[in-house]
Order: structure tokens, then C-alpha cells, then sequence
């Protein structure tokens, strides 16, 4: 920039005209220097490097030059904008960079030197900032920061806090210490705490699910989808009532019409069957119940204090139960679902005649029977009647002759 002429130049006692004219052009240059050459405003702002006085676009990676004081570069793309040395700009110093495309800008200062603190500040679509120099670092005005706050009133759900200029009735509230509320319409349709989120409005969209057959993991469960989904669950756990050959269970699922094939649920009985059963849930029809090999219940197949597993086939309830077993004076016994029935003891034989032997739970039918002497007793065993309820046994010797020992028995047959 030129420099004013000294004051004798033009005012000196012994100036020729040609000192005189040539000092004047000095302070016009000056005068140019300072307010530019057209006269007008913009262009004297500009010339004084006035803040938004002049507009810049650009579109590749930049170094801002003293000549950019004051001045607004539209910045697009992703590339670095790169500031002068502090010292250079001297304090005061400002520029205004703005994002106007769709990339990142990245501001970077000299060597060293920070702006508002860090190495570099990234410019994100949309933003601007205006960098001033301190002297010695940059600070950037009107940029969010990365520790900044909105503060906003708790406000209500007719007056929310934080709300829009053309819907006041919409936003977000703050309803008491900890809580965020969201309000529509000057209505509170959902309240977050640090315990619970309580929604007031029925769910949509994909987070729940959108048929009866959906099971996309993490998706909220619409009433009615439960009777389909529930059946690739573990048994759901329900309230037995009823009676023992009338069953209803409550499963706090809400089933209605015909239960899904595959429901499983599982309940525990109050009551012993006394023969065939039938089964409804959460007041839905009855059903059959039958065992797991399709036999219609016989009595006492559904225990008490125990589980009992429900599974309907879509037109049955198909009982699965835990294994029974128990013992007596005449020895142990074990149940199963599938109608087996393992019968165990040992009998003293007599040398007179065969010994009889009830078993400790009763048959359905003749069980297949195993003899074997036991202890000291040297020879043979074997049954010489059963039927459903006793077993006649003897034990000889190895000259056939019969003789008094003990004699070990398994029975192995059907208890439905």
C-alpha cells in the first residue's frame, strides 16, 4: 500500500509545480490504496478490508492471503483451507470461510499454531465461521463446538420447551428432574426417565412386528402376533385353574380364536386326572388333551407338583410329563410318558411252592419278566405266572429241585 506523502511535499514554501503535482499523486495512490479507485462504498470497504465487505468462491485447497481480510470465501468440496502465520496476520486479523458444498473443510493454521484450541477445525456442509487472529493463534466465532449446549425451559406439553415456529404445541418437554417428555399437538405421548420409557401411542413401523408369523429378533410384539411366536419360545409358564379333567390355564398372553400349531405352555396341576381331559387356554375353546403317543389320558398321567408340558398340534393338546417314580413294600417302579413302566424287586422263594409277588405299581398289561438269584443263592429263577398285578417266582437249584433263596426281579411293560 502506498503511503501518504509528508505534509512539505505539498505545503512546502519553495515547492515547484512539479513537486506539487507530483506529491498529489502520491496521496491519491494513497487514497486509492485505502478506499479504492471507483468512489463507491463497496469498493472503499473492500480496500479497507472492512469484515463481509467482499465474496469469494472457492474450490480447491486455499492458503487465506492478507488481501482476503475481511473477506467471505465460499468454500466447496473436501479439501484444507490453510491460514496465514498469526504474526503475519497480526491480531485482528479476520476472514469468514463457509461451507457450501457437500464436503468437509478443514481449517489448518500455520506451522504449530491452534485454532480454538486444536491443530484443525473441521468445517462440516452447511457451517461458517469467522476466524480471527489473536496474534498469535486463531479463535472461530459462530462455529458450534463440540462441548456447546442448548439450554431450553422445562416447558409443558401444551407449551413444550423446545418447540418449532409453526407447530409451538410440538417438542420436547422436561416434566419434572430427569425426564424428557415428547409432546404432539399439546398432547405428552411419551415420557422418558432414567427407569422406564412409557409410550401413550400405539407402536408402528418396523420395530414391532409386522405380521403373526414375524420373529425378526428385537422387535416389539403387537397384541394378537403372541399366539404364533409364542410357539418358538420356551413353554410359557401359565395359572392352572379349571378342573382336573376340565383344565384352564391363563397364560397373560391374551390367546384368542384357535391357538397356533406349536403353542407351547407349561403349568403345574392342582389336581390328579382321573381319566380323559381337556385343556383350554385363556379362554379359548377346549380341547382334547392326549399323550405323547396320542392316547386319550389315563388316569393320573397329569401329576401334582409337577410340570406338566402342553404342546397343540392345532387340533389337540399333546401332554408331555416328567418321569414318575416311587417305591414301596414290594419294591420301585419308574413311569414315563411314552406309557413304559420299569418295575424292580426281590422276593425270599419258598421250597414248597412258588412265591407270589405284587408289583409296587400296577400293569396295564402282563409285563416281560426277568429272574435272576441273588446273594448266596446258587441256581436259576424264573416266573411261572404274571399278570398285571402280581408275578409268581421260584428259584432251583442245579438239580432242578427247588429251593428257598433270594430272587432278584425286573418287569418291564406298559402302565397305559
Amino acid at each position: 500500500m502506498v503511503a501518504f506523502p509528508a505534509a512539505a511535499d505539498l505545503t512546502g514554501a519553495t515547492l515547484t509545480e512539479a513537486q506539487f503535482k507530483a506529491g498529489l499523486n502520491t496521496f491519491l495512490s494513497a487514497i486509492v490504496g485505502l478506499l479504492g479507485s471507483t468512489g463507491e462504498v463497496g469498493s472503499a470497504l473492500a480496500a479497507l478490508g472492512a469484515p463481509l465487505s467482499s465474496y469469494a468462491a472457492k474450490t480447491a485447497a486455499y492458503t487465506v492471503a492478507l488481501s482476503d481480510r475481511g473477506r467471505v470465501l465460499a468454500c466447496s468440496g473436501t479439501w484444507t483451507l490453510s491460514l496465514p502465520a498469526a504474526a503475519t496476520a497480526t491480531a485482528g486479523f479476520d476472514v469468514v470461510a463457509q461451507n457450501a458444498g457437500s464436503g468437509t473443510i478443514t481449517i489448518d493454521p500455520s506451522g504449530s499454531e491452534l485454532v480454538d484450541g486444536a491443530a484443525t477445525l473441521a468445517l462440516l456442509p452447511g457451517a461458517s465461521a469467522v476466524l480471527v487472529c489473536t496474534g498469535t493463534a486463531w479463535v472461530a466465532l459462530g462455529c458450534q463446538s463440540a462441548t456447546a449446549r442448548l439450554l431450553a425451559q422445562a416447558g409443558s406439553a401444551a407449551v413444550p420447551g423446545l418447540a418449532f415456529a409453526l407447530d409451538q404445541n410440538t417438542g420436547l418437554l422436561n416434566p419434572a428432574a430427569d425426564q424428557i417428555g415428547f409432546a404432539t399437538g399439546g398432547v405428552q405421548r411419551a415420557l422418558l426417565s432414567g427407569s422406564a420409557f412409557q409410550v401413550n401411542v400405539p407402536l408402528t413401523g418396523t420395530a414391532v412386528t409386522q405380521s403373526a408369523t414375524d420373529g425378526t429378533p428385537g422387535r416389539v410384539m403387537r397384541v394378537g402376533d403372541s399366539t404364533t411366536l409364542l410357539s418358538a419360545s420356551p413353554a410359557l409358564r401359565c395359572t392352572y385353574g379349571g378342573t382336573a379333567n376340565a383344565i384352564t390355564l391363563t397364560s397373560g398372553a391374551g390367546f384368542t380364536g384357535t391357538p397356533a400349531a406349536g403353542l407351547q405352555v407349561r403349568f403345574r396341576a392342582t389336581a390328579a386326572n382321573t381319566g380323559a381331559a381337556t385343556l383350554a387356554i385363556d379362554g379359548c375353546a377346549p380341547a382334547n388333551c392326549l399323550t405323547v403317543t396320542g392316547a386319550a389320558l389315563p388316569a393320573g398321567y397329569i401329576r401334582t407338583g409337577k410340570d406338566t408340558r402342553a404342546i397343540f398340534d392345532g387340533a389337540s393338546w399333546i401332554l408331555d410329563r416328567e418321569m414318575d417314580s416311587g417305591s414301596n413294600g414290594n419294591g420301585g417302579y419308574m413311569r414315563f410318558a411314552d406309557g413304559r413302566q420299569i418295575c424292580d424287586s426281590t422276593v425270599l422263594t419258598s421250597t414248597s411252592s412258588e412265591t407270589t409277588r405284587t408289583w409296587p405299581a400296577e400293569f396295564s398289561a402282563p409285563p416281560r419278566v426277568f429272574c435272576s438269584c441273588s446273594g448266596a443263592t446258587v441256581g436259576f429263577a424264573r416266573a411261572a405266572s404274571t399278570t398285571e398285578i402280581v408275578t409268581e417266582v421260584s428259584a432251583y437249584n442245579t438239580a432242578g429241585a427247588r429251593i428257598a433263596g433270594y430272587v432278584a426281579i425286573l418287569a418291564i411293560g406298559k402302565w397305559y
